[in-house]
């Protein structure tokens, strides 16, 4: 299985993000993330949570729990609204072992993981740029 998305869904999200731009940010996120699993369905992945909405100023961490299944593997994708420039993520396991992070310049972070036992795992979110501050961000989780 890929680590990242496929580069086009990357391009799709980016190109959605244009004309919702005029919408509120939480529909803006809620679109990129409806994007994102159209695209992962290809890959055999689901929903396997509701999305989380939230926001967050420049420079602001938040971190949230999430329970995962053991053998089953998971793609946990962020989006934000357009007033944001660079989204990042950590994905640490109960024993704060760093099991994927994405830290790239741009909007839309992706983790995976194929958990070896079902636990509670922690995602560190980065709101790293934000142009109109609270930016509202958006937290999918995906798995097989």
């Amino acid at each position: 299985m890929p680590r990242r998305l496929p580069g086009l869904l990357t391009v799709a999200l980016l190109f959605f993000a244009s004309p919702v731009a005029a919408q509120a940010p939480a529909s803006q996120v809620r679109n990129q993330l409806d994007t994102a699993r159209d695209a992962l369905r290809d890959q055999g992945l689901r929903p396997s949570h509701s999305y989380r909405l939230d926001r967050l100023r420049e420079e602001g961490e938040d971190t949230v729990s999430v329970g995962l299944t053991a053998t089953r593997s998971y793609a946990i994708v962020g989006a934000c609204d357009t007033d944001c420039a660079d989204l990042d993520f950590w994905l640490y396991d109960e024993n704060d072992n760093l099991i994927d992070s994405d830290t790239g310049t741009d909007a839309v972070p992706v983790v995976r993981v194929t958990p070896r036992w079902s636990g509670t795992f922690s995602l560190r979110v980065r709101m790293a740029a934000c142009a109109v501050e609270p930016c509202a961000y958006g937290i999918g989780v995906f798995g097989d």
